[in-house]
């Protein structure tokens, strides 16, 4: 059903434990390459969880254990525990949180630092091409273009969700993980994230945690259904939305739980 494009990130029977609980179940799906894929379900179903285990970002997490595989671009990134392979993982799939948060440093070092500790010796120019360009790709420049060396705190919120959008672009990533992003901020900014991400999926394969029905609708090109650490169901947003083929699907759609 999904064969059409080529994967970006397989995933194949996950299983996620801390401790003694088990919080993801059997968890096996294909996510797309040049897609927004979403995650939808009640909270606590684990959906940010998974999120996570793809940049592995769970292993800062003592009691965390996965059982499984997930493969991007063909490559098992659980095969290795060595720090330079985690390190160029997570270069390469960025993770933008749920709250903004800025570096407490200017707009300009919030995109240098990053660009400087992947590569030590870029020359400046090519730091300063870099920055532009994320900043633009973010639409966030003409805003921020005379105040690049003010503090990045005294943006908005909407601002600074972008600012840290164009960070995680900055060091060139193939995937970017978002995890809630719209949350915190107020319609406007939401629609400028929304609209940024249908943009962005052009270049980069994205993933994204949400609770808004309505911006998954609106923006998703594939959804999966989450409930008590199981993917109830996976398919295109369109099959998903308008004829979920799972009961527990139209009950959560049609707002019978949440």
């Amino acid at each position: 059903m999904m064969s059409e494009k080529l994967e970006s990130i397989q995933i194949n029977n996950v299983n996620v434990f801390y401790s003694k609980h088990h919080a993801l179940k059997n968890i096996s799906m294909t996510i797309q390459k040049n897609a927004i894929t979403a995650f939808i379900g009640p909270s606590g179903c684990c959906k940010t969880t998974l999120l996570k285990s793809i940049n592995r970002m769970n292993d800062f997490v003592k009691s965390f254990k996965l059982d499984g595989n997930i493969f991007v671009d063909g490559e098992d990134i659980y095969k290795s525990n060595k720090q330079e392979h985690l390190i160029e993982l997570r270069r390469k799939i960025g993770l933008v949180f749920q709250m903004p948060n800025p570096f407490k440093v200017s707009i300009y070092n919030n995109l240098s630092m990053p660009i400087l500790e992947k590569s030590p010796n870029m020359p400046k120019n090519k730091v300063d091409a870099l920055i532009l360009k994320s900043l633009e790709d973010t639409h966030i420049y003409e805003e921020v273009s005379n105040r690049l060396h003010t503090n990045a705190e005294k943006l908005s919120g909407g601002q600074q969700q972008r600012l840290c959008i164009a960070r995680a672009l900055a060091i060139e990533p193939k995937i970017i993980l978002f995890d809630e992003p719209c949350s915190a901020l107020d319609p406007i900014s939401t629609m400028k994230i929304e609209d940024l991400l249908m943009e962005l999926k052009k270049n980069y394969t994205i993933v994204i945690v949400t609770h808004n029905m309505g911006q998954a609708a609106r923006i998703a090109d594939y959804v999966g259904f989450f409930y008590e650490g199981e993917l109830v169901e996976y398919d295109t947003c369109d099959k998903i939305f308008t004829c979920p083929t799972k009961e527990l699907t139209q009950n959560y759609l049609s707002g019978k739980f949440s």
